[in-house]
C-alpha cells in the first residue's frame, strides 16, 4: 500500500439515499471492506430521504414541498462539490447533480483529478417506461463526455462495459453484489399443499415489465396450475391489473426485503429488449439466487450470463416459453430445490459482496496510485 493509499479519504456522491437499491448495493455495503483496506469513505446523496420518498408522487399538492426540498438539495450538493479538494478521490455514482451533466462533472474533475465514475443503467439513453422532469434538464448523450473525463469507469454489466470502452480504456466491470450473509435461503419449506409463490421484486419504474408475462400466467391458471403471484415494489404495486391471476401486493421496506424474497418459490425477471433494458445488470436474479430461488428470466442483457439455463434457472422469451418454464417449476418441487441450490452457490461464488469487494478495493487503489 502506498503512502497515498494509507488512510485515503474517498468522497462518494450518488443521486439517492439509502432507500435506493443502487446506493445500498453499489456503494454503502462496500464501506466495511474499504475501511478494512485502509480507506476512509464518506457518502452524500443529492436527494434527502424525505424528497426521495415523494419524488414519484403525482399531483400539484406536493409541488411546493418538492421544489423547496430540491432547492435545498442543490445548495448542499454545491457545498459538497466544492469540498472535494479535501479528499483524495471522488467517486460518483451516475451523476453529481440530477441535471446539467456533464458541466458539473467537469468542475468536479478540475477540483479532484482522481475521479471514479460508476453507473449501472443505460443512462446514456432514456428509460423505456418512465419519463420525468429531469429529462428536460439533461442530455443523456452527454454521458459519454463524463465517461471520457473520468480517471476510471466502473460499470455493472457487459453491455455497459462495451459502451464505456467506446470512450475510455480505463473500465472495470463489477456486478452489483448481494451480501450472502444477509441474503440466505429460508430454513424450512412451505407446508405441503401450499400453492407455490411466483415472486417479483422491483421499483416504481420497472413494474410495467411485469405485464409482459401476465398472459402466460393466465394461461397457466387456465390449465389448472395453482399458484400465487407476489409483487414487491413501490406504492404503485397497487396499480397492477393482473386479471384473473391471484396477486399479493407488498410495498417494499428494507427491514422486510429478505423475508419477502424468502417467502417465494420462484423468481421472475421479464424484460423486453430495448436500448435501456439491454444494459440491465440483472440484480433481481442475483437477489433471487442468493435466497435459493430458481429463476425464470427473459434472455435480455446480463440475464443471459447470470442464469445458467437448465441449471440455476430457465430463460424464456415467448409466451409459450414462459408457460413451459414456469409450468415445469410449478409442477416439480424437487426441480425448484435443485435449481435453487445451484443458484445459491453461483451467487456466493460470483455475485456476493465477499467475492467482489476485492475488485473495488483494487480499482480504487490503482486510481490512487
Amino acid at each position: 500500500m502506498s503512502k497515498r493509499q494509507a488512510g485515503a479519504r474517498v468522497l462518494f456522491l450518488a443521486p439517492y439515499p439509502v432507500a435506493d437499491a443502487a446506493t445500498r448495493h453499489r456503494i454503502l455495503q462496500f464501506f466495511p471492506a474499504l475501511r478494512e483496506a485502509g480507506l476512509e469513505p464518506t457518502f452524500h446523496s443529492f436527494f434527502p430521504p424525505r424528497l426521495y420518498a415523494i419524488k414519484n408522487e403525482p399531483g400539484p399538492r406536493l409541488a411546493a414541498l418538492k421544489a423547496s426540498l430540491l432547492l435545498a438539495a442543490c445548495g448542499r450538493r454545491l457545498a459538497e462539490l466544492l469540498s472535494v479538494g479535501r479528499y483524495d478521490m471522488l467517486f460518483v455514482h451516475r451523476e453529481v447533480f440530477p441535471f446539467f451533466t456533464p458541466a458539473v462533472e467537469r468542475l468536479a474533475r478540475r477540483l479532484q483529478p482522481r475521479f471514479v465514475y460508476d453507473f449501472d443503467d443505460a443512462i446514456y439513453t432514456r428509460p423505456t417506461y418512465q419519463r420525468n422532469w429531469r429529462d428536460w434538464l439533461r442530455d443523456p448523450a452527454r454521458v459519454a463526455d463524463v465517461v471520457s473525463l473520468a480517471s476510471h469507469v466502473i460499470v455493472g454489466s457487459r453491455h455497459l462495459e462495451e459502451y464505456a470502452r467506446q470512450h475510455t480504456t480505463a473500465v472495470t466491470r463489477i456486478p452489483t453484489p448481494v451480501d450472502t450473509d444477509r441474503y440466505q435461503p429460508r430454513t424450512s419449506r412451505s407446508p405441503s399443499g401450499d400453492a407455490p409463490v411466483i415472486g417479483w421484486v422491483g421499483s416504481h419504474s420497472t413494474l410495467p415489465s411485469l405485464q409482459l408475462i401476465l398472459p402466460a400466467l393466465e394461461i397457466l391458471r387456465s390449465r389448472g396450475h395453482d399458484f400465487r403471484l407476489k409483487v414487491v415494489g413501490a406504492r404503485n404495486v397497487h396499480d397492477l391489473d393482473a386479471g384473473r391471476v391471484p396477486v399479493e401486493r407488498v410495498v417494499w421496506t428494507l427491514d422486510q426485503e429478505v423475508a419477502n424474497l424468502q417467502g417465494c418459490d420462484i423468481g421472475v425477471m421479464p424484460l423486453a429488449s430495448s436500448p435501456w433494458e439491454d444494459a440491465k445488470c440483472g440484480f433481481k436474479l442475483i437477489q433471487y439466487m442468493a435466497v435459493g430461488l430458481p429463476c425464470v428470466a427473459s434472455p435480455v442483457g446480463e440475464n443471459r450470463y447470470i442464469v445458467e439455463h437448465g441449471r440455476s434457472g430457465l430463460l424464456a422469451e415467448s409466451a409459450d416459453e414462459w408457460v413451459a418454464a414456469l409450468g415445469s417449476l410449478l409442477r416439480d418441487e424437487e426441480l425448484r430445490r435443485q435449481m435453487g441450490e445451484v443458484g445459491r452457490q453461483r451467487a456466493e461464488e460470483q455475485y456476493s459482496l465477499r467475492a467482489l469487494s476485492g475488485d473495488l478495493v483494487r480499482t480504487l487503489r490503482a486510481v490512487l496510485g
